[in-house]
């Protein structure tokens, strides 16, 4: 249905203008030859004021109808022209002044069909930017949480290795008992291996001078690469 209004309109826009343009220009034509004026320039002057005149009408209602839209006093300027254009063509040819009447009405329909295409075209495109916008900040939303998620993996996978670690060598130490002497070698060379705050985690209760003196020999041992020499120190 729409696409059939425009073909109207279009060729409203153009049949109407041109048969006032004709009817004009044949006038304008018979005058000027009438007044012994050489046929060419007869035939240039009516095509031109035909042109001339048209292109008022048409001019007039589109600006007219652009200033009314705004509610612009200047749109007072074209609906003169308009009248002026629809005066002139009816004097010049009272016996078809009708068709004149029509054309402008047309100049000024064509004019608001142009402003209602635009009115419609704006919706359209508000309407999708603010789709796009919506669809812009939908995938920003699931961006973010895509990276918590993976933030929330990477935590639990930094903080795994570390609990397994602890873990195995809990187990690996065993329970270990008070007395220096009575730590196995293997005790001795995986605590060696460990800093002061992880043999702190499973060695037994010692008293401050005696965890000091359990460093001191486990440091000495891992100063060895953790070669274990001697017996019972």
């Amino acid at each position: 249905m729409r696409r059939m209004y425009d073909v109207i309109g279009w060729v409203a826009m153009i049949a109407t203008p041109l048969a006032a343009a004709t009817l004009f220009g044949w006038n304008l034509y018979t005058y000027l030859y009438g007044r012994s004026v050489p046929m060419p320039l007869a035939i240039s002057g009516g095509i031109s004021g035909a042109v001339a005149i048209e292109s008022v009408g048409i001019y007039a209602g589109h600006v007219g109808m652009d200033y009314a839209r705004r509610r612009d006093w200047r749109g007072l300027v074209a609906a003169i022209a308009m009248l002026f254009y629809v005066w002139f063509g009816w004097s010049k040819v009272p016996e078809y002044g009708a068709v004149f009447v029509l054309a402008g009405f047309v100049y000024a329909l064509v004019a608001l069909r142009a402003e209602a295409v635009e009115e419609v075209t704006a919706v359209t495109q508000a309407t999708r930017d603010d789709t796009n916008w919506q669809r812009r900040m939908e995938l920003e939303r699931e961006r973010m949480r895509h990276d918590e998620r993976l933030a929330r993996i990477a935590a639990k996978e930094r903080q795994q290795p570390a609990a397994t670690s602890r873990q195995v060598t809990r187990q690996d130490s065993g329970n270990l008992p008070g007395d220096w002497r009575q730590v196995t070698p293997a005790q001795r060379h995986k605590l060696a291996h460990m800093t002061r705050e992880e043999r702190a985690e499973i060695m037994p209760q010692l008293s401050e001078r005696s965890a000091r003196d359990w460093h001191n020999r486990l440091d000495e041992i891992a100063a060895q690469n953790g070669a274990y020499v001697g017996g019972g120190q």
